[in-house]
C-alpha cells in the first residue's frame, strides 16, 4: 500500500483479514481452509502497512472447520466473528488500550487467487461452495 494512502489515518489503517494470520494471508483464505484440510479457520483485525496482511496484529479468532462447512459457510463465520472483533480493536485504539501481537507472516503462507487447477482438486475433494440442501 502507498505510504501517502498510509498517513491519512493518524491512528493507522486497520483490515478484517479472513483468514487467521499468520497461518493464511493472501486472498480467498476459506477456499484454502478447505483445500487444505485446515481444523481451523479464523479472522484477523491487523493494522495495515506497506506489505499484503503484515502489519501488528490487533485481534484474532480461530473456529473450527466443520465436515460440512462450505465456501459459503465459513465466509459467514468470518463476518460473525470479525465484527465483533473490529467494533472491540476500533475501541481499544480509540481509547489506547490496544496491544498489538507481532505478525510473522511470511510468503510461504502467501495463497493467492486459485488457479483453475486449484479449483478442480477443491470440488474433486468434495468441497462446496454452497450448500443446496
Amino acid at each position: 500500500m502507498k505510504r501517502q494512502l498510509l498517513e491519512a489515518a493518524p491512528q493507522g489503517a486497520v483490515n478484517l483479514h479472513g483468514g487467521y494470520l499468520p497461518d493464511f494471508l493472501g486472498v480467498f483464505s476459506p477456499f484454502w481452509n478447505l483445500l487444505k484440510g485446515a481444523t481451523h479457520a479464523g479472522c484477523t483485525v491487523h493494522f495495515v502497512n506497506e506489505d499484503i496482511d503484515a502489519g501488528a496484529i490487533l485481534k484474532c479468532e480461530q473456529f473450527p472447520v466443520a465436515a460440512d462447512d462450505t465456501l459459503l459457510s465459513l465466509y459467514e463465520k468470518i463476518t460473525r466473528h470479525g465484527v465483533t472483533l473490529l467494533v472491540t480493536a476500533f475501541s481499544e485504539v480509540e481509547d489506547g488500550t490496544f496491544r498489538t501481537i507481532r505478525n510473522s507472516s511470511t510468503p510461504e503462507n502467501y495463497n493467492s487467487f486459485p488457479s483453475r487447477d486449484d479449483r478442480a482438486r477443491f470440488h474433486a475433494a468434495g468441497h462446496k461452495v454452497l450448500s443446496l440442501g
